[in-house]
């Protein structure tokens, strides 16, 4: 298939997905899926044509339409991101408590606005409690007893709001408590396998775990905590079909992350590149096997830690569906940036400017 031949199929079935009534930007998460999840869909469709350079296509008409439908999810009161079917925020909630679902609802409904141009209508009310140290500490320790992959969800939504929160409005107080929360971070971190909780046992969760929280440092050029047992283990967990995730079960997340980390990892140095590439000159092909004929891709999407998942609601997984098919699309671009010699890197992909699960590093000039 020809890198524009793949383009013009996912698109043509994104199209299928769009609402033909209603505002511009409505969309479903499937072509049988109801109204359900209409915020995290729009998102994801947003993102997607982001990703392959279709948002230009846009008239002014189009584009002021889906940013105003998609920032009609937002509270104003808290500045979380919500599905209209998700219960309302309760105002006698302690102050220093995060919501993970909404907050990583929120960070996919920042991205999909700054993909279109735009910003949340609100500030994010919900992340000012966390400037103060003390709360902020008392947080991070009430995070302690969490299995791994529910730590990294909610450490990661935080970080991420602190990010959008530090960026949006230079608040000292937030940059002072985003620098708390590497700190905090880094010591969680296990020196020798970098990775946090898991052990090499537990290569996929650790590796799913991890992945959203390399991101956030990618994204304030902080020095990757990978090791060279890292990307051995990453390498080590690639299937005879090409893949990382196990054929049985294990979501598209876990491909993304793998690919995703190898090529912050072939970016950043020379030590494993050859490996790297050779690695992902396996996974392209593997990966356009993966899309299904009406141009979609299916499977579990799995976003961080289970997290978004319940919040997506997907009717049924014998469809493709617009998560899993994001974040394919995405992988794809991730993974063109280290290998350029497919025809894939031709290719106007782009990348999402928020901190979050749809950003990758600008390349650096020579």
């Amino acid at each position: 298939m020809e890198a524009s031949q793949f383009r013009e199929t996912v698109l043509a079935w994104l199209d299928t997905l769009r609402w033909p009534e209603g505002p511009y930007g409505r969309y479903r998460l499937t072509t049988s899926a109801g109204e359900g999840s209409p915020a995290c869909a729009s998102a994801f469709a947003a993102l997607t044509r982001e990703i392959l350079d279709d948002l230009t296509a846009l008239t002014t008409a189009q584009r002021e339409e889906w940013v105003a439908y998609l920032q009609g999810f937002q509270e104003p009161a808290t500045g979380y991101f919500r599905e209209p079917t998700a219960p309302k925020g309760n105002e006698e909630e302690p102050p220093a408590r995060l919501k993970v679902e909404g907050a990583c609802l929120t960070l996919l409904c920042a991205s999909a606005l700054r993909a279109l141009g735009a910003e949340p209508r609100y500030p994010l009310h919900y992340v000012r409690p966390f400037r103060a140290l003390d709360d902020l500490n008392e947080w991070f320790d009430q995070q302690a007893e969490r299995e791994t992959e529910q730590w990294s969800a909610a450490v990661y939504a935080l970080g991420g709001a602190l990010c959008l929160d530090a960026v949006q409005t230079g608040h000292p107080q937030t940059r002072l408590a985003l620098g708390y929360w590497f700190g905090r971070v880094d010591a969680a971190l296990n020196p020798q396998t970098g990775w946090w909780g898991c052990t090499s046992k537990a290569v996929s969760p650790a590796l799913r775990s991890a992945y959203p929280l390399y991101l956030l440092y990618a994204y304030f050029h902080r020095e990757l905590p990978l090791r060279p047992r890292t990307v051995e283990e990453v390498l080590n967990l690639q299937n005879e079909a090409g893949l990382f995730a196990h054929p049985q079960g294990e979501e598209v997340f876990t491909d993304l992350a793998a690919v995703h980390t190898l090529v912050l990892e072939g970016e950043r140095g020379e030590s494993r590149r050859a490996d790297i590439v050779s690695a992902l000159q396996r996974v392209w092909p593997a990966l356009l096997r993966q899309q299904r004929e009406d141009g979609g891709f299916g499977g579990p999407p799995g976003l961080v830690g289970g997290e978004l998942r319940e919040e997506v609601g997907l009717p049924s997984l014998a469809e493709s569906n617009l998560p899993a098919t994001c974040l394919r699309v995405f992988t794809l671009a991730v993974l063109s940036r280290l290998v350029t010699d497919i025809p894939l890197a031709t290719l106007p992909w782009q990348f999402n400017e928020n901190p979050g699960l749809f950003y990758h590093p600008p390349r650096r000039n020579p």
